[in-house]
């Protein structure tokens, strides 16, 4: 199998909550993931759905009127991950959530499937989410 440590750009997102759904993520879907060899830091979000502060606003002081909106289209987390394999030769990451943006997150697993694919000539890496009961 391929390594996964380093550090993965976002291409696109291909994701939504149910199959009738507009995609969550639109053409401005930036991101990054984060992989060492025992942790999983991933970031992303929509730039088409984020705008600026005012001018000399601080994040961390704004009204919620404007982080509200800015904060919703971002997902963030990071923790300790494992690779499991299954009887068909998939491969999984199970990242132990210690930090995330949405609190209800944190002290979860995140499941993702591993798939390695080529995209426009180059080979890339595919993370899919596992729903995990």
């Amino acid at each position: 199998m391929q390594s996964l440590i380093g550090i993965w750009t976002l291409l696109f997102v291909n994701y939504t909550a149910n199959p009738n759904d507009v995609p969550y993520y639109g053409a401005k879907a930036v991101g990054r993931i984060i992989i060492t060899p025992t942790h999983l830091s991933a970031t992303i979000t929509d730039l088409n759905r984020t705008t600026p502060l005012p001018p000399g606003q601080d994040w961390r002081f704004a009204a919620d009127e404007f982080v509200g909106p800015n904060a919703r289209p971002m997902v963030g987390y990071a923790g300790p991950y494992r690779l499991v394999e299954n009887e068909r030769g998939e491969v999984f990451t199970h990242t132990d959530i210690k930090v995330a943006l949405n609190p209800n997150w944190q002290g979860t697993k995140q499941v993702r499937m591993v798939e390695w694919k080529e995209f426009e000539g180059r080979e890339v890496l595919s993370l899919w989410p596992i729903n995990v009961s």
